[in-house]
């Protein structure tokens, strides 16, 4: 029998390959200087749609996977976060198509949404997130010999 983890972590990680070609086809068309909808708007809102829907029921049973409750966000204010970062994610098509100029840079924030909510994930504090960029690795001292 397969495990959660094998079911689940492929899941999200095809879900937010799925948001990303379809945020970059919006990003690209509106970025071009096209003002009408994108002529497969239909096509590529389906793909971001089944693309969020498998991030989200991705993440949320990776969370099972790990015995993170659902009910932490206090304790957990990286779940808060990626939260955040899904909803925003969801938006930026909207937001691409009332505001095509900005779509380029709608897009960069989306790269930047996700490279901080993997950073969210992989460090699973802020607390940790900060420390470990503020800390530099201690040099290595030689050992001391004893005469």
């Amino acid at each position: 029998m397969m495990s959660r983890y094998a079911i689940y972590y492929p899941m999200h990680f095809l879900g937010i390959a799925m948001i990303v070609l379809a945020l970059g086809a919006f990003a690209g068309h509106y970025f071009g200087g096209a003002t009408e909808p994108h002529p497969r708007k239909k096509l590529l809102a389906i793909v971001h749609g089944i693309g969020l829907v498998l991030a989200i029921v991705g993440g949320f049973g990776l969370m099972k996977v790990f015995g993170i409750k659902h009910s932490s966000y206090l304790q957990n204010p990286w779940l808060l976060a990626k939260t955040l970062i899904w909803v925003f994610l969801a938006m930026a098509p909207f937001l691409m198509r009332k505001a095509p100029r900005q779509a380029l840079l709608i897009f960069f924030l989306c790269i930047a949404s996700f490279v901080f909510a993997a950073s969210a994930a992989k460090f699973k504090s802020f607390e940790a997130w900060s420390a470990n960029f503020k800390t530099a690795p201690a040099e290595a001292k030689p050992a001391e010999s004893k005469p």
